[in-house]
């Protein structure tokens, strides 16, 4: 029987257990899926709102866009899992990104993070990568694009051009937290 992907990386770690769980995450040599590899060596990703892992499997997340008093409002929350064996049996469609010059170091691993944005002014993304490829990646199709990338309390913290702080845990991408400003 196939793992799960929150058996596999987990959903509630602390110590020594976020460290185990950092290593195999960001083990991209030994978790690495072709189609997803060479499609981010040509800086592509699948047209999906969610993260999408370099060993091919992805978490579907929603996302409400609202405004409220004249301010955007945004909200994101994993839906289901999935893999990039199973979106190509639906769908097809790649989109092209364009990365923000800046590259984050994570501090303890080989990694850094990045941001960037979609093909659509309205579409953002938010990268962990290594020499190996990409280790995975959240691309969002109503975030806007995504730039002061930086590394704070083991997370991935990003402002779009919205202007909402982004933090995406590094070894639960999915457990992202939102905050709206103003």
């Amino acid at each position: 029987m196939k793992k799960s992907f929150y058996s596999t990386f987990g959903t509630s770690q602390d110590g020594a257990e976020l460290a185990a769980t950092l290593a195999k995450l960001l083990d991209v040599e030994h978790q690495s899926d072709r189609t997803i590899q060479d499609h981010w060596s040509n800086s592509s990703l699948p047209h999906f709102s969610g993260i999408i892992l370099g060993n091919g499997m992805m978490v579907a997340m929603g996302e409400q866009n609202f405004f409220v008093d004249g301010k955007i409002q945004q909200h994101v929350y994993p839906i289901c899992e999935t893999s990039i064996d199973s979106f190509l049996g639906f769908d097809n469609e790649f989109v092209e990104v364009a990365f923000d010059d800046r590259r984050v170091p994570v501090p303890g691993t080989n990694c850094f993070a990045i941001g960037g944005e979609g093909e659509m002014g309205n579409e953002g993304f938010v990268a962990v990568v290594n020499c190996a490829g990409l280790v995975w990646a959240g691309f969002f199709t109503g975030s806007n694009p995504f730039h002061q990338v930086h590394v704070a309390d083991d997370c991935i913290v990003a402002r779009t051009t919205h202007g909402t702080t982004w933090r995406f845990p590094l070894s639960a991408p999915w457990k992202v937290r939102i905050a709206n400003e103003g």
